[in-house]
């Protein structure tokens, strides 16, 4: 189960959004562009996950990003080919990005 998603009910729209992110995530995705998909605006979304999550939906999309960059590195996967995966301009752009969640995470 999507540890996301393990809390118990949660409202479809937000659901929806938690899904897309955990199928492919990838940094250029947007709150606005997944609004439209959901069926909900930007605000309500943006006051779900803060409701839910305490977390912004931005904070919880680079979240998830960086979770998906340490998978991939664990099974050797290189730092161009996941720079590419998840939609970063360049691989300095996702080195950059990488460096500072490491510093945060510990």
């Amino acid at each position: 189960m999507n540890p996301l998603i393990a809390s118990g009910s949660m409202d479809r729209r937000l659901f929806f959004i938690i899904e897309a992110l955990s199928d492919k995530p990838n940094i250029k995705m947007s709150i606005s562009k997944l609004s439209e998909q959901a069926g909900a605006s930007v605000r309500t979304l943006n006051r779900l996950f803060l409701s839910h999550f305490k977390a912004s939906f931005k904070e919880i999309r680079n979240k998830v990003v960086m979770e998906r960059a340490e998978q991939m590195m664990k099974k050797g996967i290189s730092v161009t080919d996941i720079a590419f995966e998840l939609e970063y301009s360049s691989i300095s752009a996702f080195s950059t990005a990488f460096s500072k969640y490491q510093k945060q995470k510990y």
